[in-house]
């Protein structure tokens, strides 16, 4: 293990650890597998934490971090037993080691999609014993029979202990998620938390009032703490949908997940949803909806105090062309298709007339892409900067868009783009070998050779 990270203080562990789980995170979201198998497994190899090689039995990641010494689980653990599930709940270990022991303070979110009967005493138990819990994601099942039934329905003992512990948990959680649940179940949702302390609010797969409900809107204003709301997969028929929701004043920044309606409509239901909304995210669906010729205007002033848009979709929708967005300042497009061409031609630049600053694209392509000098030349006039987060394609991406295998001439055009690639990532990794050689580090040196592992393999197969 490297000098230099046995002497590291706390603060710098922990921070460590929290990175480790957010490579763990981006690891899982990448479409380049991750080599979790250490390069050699050889009986008394030096474990190099610095280079990669952690735990022989465990790979990489936190999990692996936690088993490195001591001091490094001591910085892991904390986020090993942040989130748990209501199965784990009913675990001797838990019961053991960590309900009403130290680990137990480590936890803050709770996930009860479901409960069995074997989970419904251990999970009641711990939903009033962890001290530290802010956040609980309830399933519909469980919101329907531990927090919606009636109160007069006789319920079993333990049944009746869980819908207490439940009530419990929700009047000091900062978080909630509850899913599939209609405006009653809802409201007695809400009836349960703090209003002052819920600072998030995600409601999957709404039932939307069939009328306006004077209760469910007192409830939703009771809120006063509400600064995030994320709603998924909802459904809308028509604009008089949009007037029935329930507004949320206070809430400052709202994600429309898989939203089934076209963009005028999306728009609107932010602008009603969350009238002082300054960040919005659209997130579409797999299948996007047909766009709706019985369009009803826009409210005037749309949004007015947005700044912050993000949109993933296959394509720019037409109607940012000319939308008038009198606050907002930075616009994020995400591309859910793989792109050919730079996704931004001089006639599809958005909100012409907003004071944008920042435009942001998100894309896959292989090989890069790169805007033309009129686009450029256009947002530089404007005052405006573009961002662009470019990624390769995955293995499946190239399939999709001709670029693996196909008609000779196509292959004959992949394969010197590859060999363009290959002759400069070669050039790259020579010259940081040799860096990396001068300045004496060992670490670097390791994980260099660890990524070109196959080329070595091919190299010694060509000489063989």
């Amino acid at each position: 293990m490297a000098p230099s990270y046995q002497s590291l203080p706390v603060e710098l562990l922990s921070r460590v650890a929290e990175l480790v789980h957010e490579q763990d995170l981006a690891f899982a979201a990448s479409p380049v597998p991750r080599a979790d198998s250490p390069t050699s497994n050889k009986p008394g190899k030096h474990v190099d934490v610095t280079g990669g090689t952690w735990s022989y039995w465990h790979g990489r990641g936190i999990r692996a971090l936690a088993q490195v010494d001591r001091r490094s689980r001591t910085a892991a653990v904390p986020i090993l037993y942040q989130s748990i599930t209501a199965k784990q709940t009913s675990t001797l270990y838990f019961r053991l080691e960590v309900l009403g022991e130290p680990l137990g303070a480590f936890v803050r979110h709770v996930d009860v999609d479901t409960v069995y009967d074997a989970h419904i005493a251990p999970l009641a138990c711990a939903l009033r014993k962890l001290p530290n819990l802010t956040s609980v994601k309830l399933g519909y099942e469980v919101v329907r029979d531990c927090i919606a039934c009636h109160d007069e329905v006789e319920l079993p003992e333990d049944f009746l202990a869980l819908k207490s512990s439940m009530r419990h948990a929700l009047g000091k959680v900062k978080s909630l998620e509850v899913d599939v649940i209609g405006q009653s179940s809802l409201l007695k949702t809400l009836v349960c938390v703090d209003g002052a302390r819920l600072r998030k609010l995600h409601w999957v797969d709404p039932e939307w009032p069939s009328e306006p409900d004077v209760e469910l809107e007192c409830a939703v204003r009771s809120l006063v703490g509400l600064v995030e709301l994320e709603v998924s997969n909802l459904y809308l028929q028509n604009y008089d949908d949009l007037r029935r929701c329930p507004p949320f004043p206070t809430v400052l920044s709202l994600v429309l997940r898989g939203t089934h309606g076209d963009d005028h409509k999306n728009l609107a239901l932010a602008h009603y949803l969350a009238p002082s909304v300054t960040r919005l995210a659209i997130y579409y669906g797999v299948v996007e909806s047909p766009f709706d010729d019985e369009l009803e205007p826009l409210p005037r002033p749309l949004l007015p105090t947005l700044k912050s848009l993000i949109v993933e979709a296959t394509s720019c929708p037409p109607v940012f062309d000319h939308l008038n967005l009198g606050a907002l300042e930075h616009f994020k497009m995400t591309h859910k298709r793989a792109c050919i061409e730079f996704p931004l031609d001089i006639d599809e630049v958005p909100f012409k007339g907003a004071p944008v600053r920042t435009i942001t694209l998100a894309f896959r392509a292989s090989p890069l892409v790169k805007a033309s000098k009129k686009v450029l030349r256009l947002l530089d006039a404007a005052g405006v900067h573009l961002v662009v987060e470019q990624s390769p394609l995955s293995v499946p991406q190239l399939k999709a868009t001709g670029r693996v295998g196909g008609s000779p001439a196509n292959t004959l055009a992949v394969a010197r783009r590859a060999h363009s690639q290959l002759v400069n990532t070669l050039d790259w990794a020579r010259r940081r070998a040799d860096w990396l050689d001068e300045v004496d580090d060992a670490p670097g040196l390791h994980e260099l050779a660890h990524a070109t592992a196959r080329l070595h393999e091919r190299y010694l197969m060509d000489r063989a």
